[in-house]
């Protein structure tokens, strides 16, 4: 069947079969962005996602598939859940607010078992730095109040310092250490 993109140009869809897992959600401007994985033909296709046309210059394409043998797949296990397919193009990020999410997470870790990995992210994003900024903060003030009132400036500084290390280490030691399922919820 073929269908008019958004300039006017012929494209066609693929076919997959009745089995096939899709996942789909919204892009940017509105139009439906869909991830389709068909293991009965051994391919996954990519609606309206961006693909690289230079090295500076990105265009979504309605549609392009690639075999799922050519897949390296990771999922963030941190605190943000995402599902990152790299491509010999380039890369597609699955927000798990997509419509399917785990049983497209499911249906590429059969399809292409050596391809997947877990992984936690170090950092997990702004969450993180949040948490340490205020810890941070929290410890210099401690610091301040803890310091006796004929203190030095000198012995103030340092107390606040102090205070704001070893509550900033101890936040982040507490983060990495708190248990997560993988889907990055605190059980």
């Amino acid at each position: 069947m073929k269908y008019n993109n958004q300039n006017g140009r012929e494209f066609e869809a693929p076919e997959f079969s009745a089995e096939s897992v899709i996942c789909q959600t919204s892009g940017w401007r509105g139009q439906p962005v869909s991830v389709v994985v068909d293991r009965a033909a051994g391919m996954i296709h990519f609606q309206n996602c961006y693909v690289p046309q230079s090295s500076f210059w990105m265009t979504a394409q309605p549609w392009f598939s690639y075999p799922l043998s050519v897949l390296k797949i990771e999922i963030n296990t941190g605190r943000n859940v995402f599902l990152h397919i790299q491509t010999p193009t380039g890369r597609a990020i699955v927000s798990p607010r997509a419509s399917n999410f785990r049983a497209l997470r499911e249906a590429l870790a059969e399809a292409v078992p050596d391809a997947y990995h877990d992984y936690k992210r170090q950092y997990d994003g702004p969450g993180t730095a949040c948490s340490i900024l205020v810890a941070s903060a929290g410890g210099g003030l401690l610091g301040f109040l803890l310091t006796p009132s004929n203190a030095s400036l000198q012995q103030l500084e340092l107390t606040m310092l102090g205070g704001a290390i070893v509550a900033t280490v101890a936040v982040f030691l507490g983060m990495k250490l708190i248990p997560r399922s993988p889907d990055g919820i605190r059980p």
